[in-house]
């Protein structure tokens, strides 16, 4: 989803990092191909990056930037405890939460 809205509202190389993220995503994830892992944590901190970015550029504004910081405690809370139980759930929980991150702050850019 956040693919289709940032292609859609002209983010051409933001969308580029999100569709680049979500492809080695998941390969990484779905094949279990462990050659995959460090480029998937590359993407991950590129879009983690591109985010920050367009945070700047809207200011770090209320609402979006403050939602997507709720975001954040809630996807580290899941990252965690995905190592103690019910590794698919609580990963799959990180990933959701992550995808709440990267709209709020494509709203937030749109909204500037």
């Amino acid at each position: 989803m956040p693919f289709f809205v940032a292609v859609i509202n002209g983010l051409l190389v933001y969308s580029f990092v999100v569709l680049v993220c979500a492809v080695v995503s998941t390969i990484y994830h779905y094949y279990d191909e462990k050659r995959f892992a460090i480029l998937d944590m590359i993407t991950a901190n590129s879009l983690i990056f591109s985010n920050l970015v367009l945070s700047y550029l809207f200011n770090f504004s209320f609402p979006f930037f403050y939602v997507a910081m709720v975001f954040v405690v809630i996807a580290f809370y899941y990252f965690f405890k995905q190592h103690k139980s019910n590794k698919i759930y609580n990963h799959a929980m990180w990933h959701m939460s992550s995808v709440i991150i990267t709209m709020m702050c494509i709203f937030g850019y749109l909204g500037r």
